[in-house]
């Protein structure tokens, strides 16, 4: 049996504010496959500056956080 990956958009609900002076800032990036965004939690820009470039140097995949089956 495949299983075929939704192209529908999914939603994700993110608090805007996480409360304890944190902060949602987003970033962008560029792969071959074109322009993508992410987004962190900081405590203002000169932290989520330190953070990204953190991200930078120690990312590593976890896995796939939302998937979504079509029926055959």
């Amino acid at each position: 049996m495949t299983h075929r990956i939704a192209e529908a958009r999914q939603m994700v609900t993110l608090p805007l504010d996480a409360g304890g002076g944190w902060h949602l800032f987003t970033f962008d990036y560029m792969t071959q496959d074109g322009m993508f965004s992410g987004y962190l939690h900081a405590l203002d820009m000169g932290h989520a500056e330190q953070l990204l470039s953190e991200m930078k140097a120690t990312a590593v995949l976890a896995g796939q956080m939302i998937e979504a089956e079509i029926p055959n």
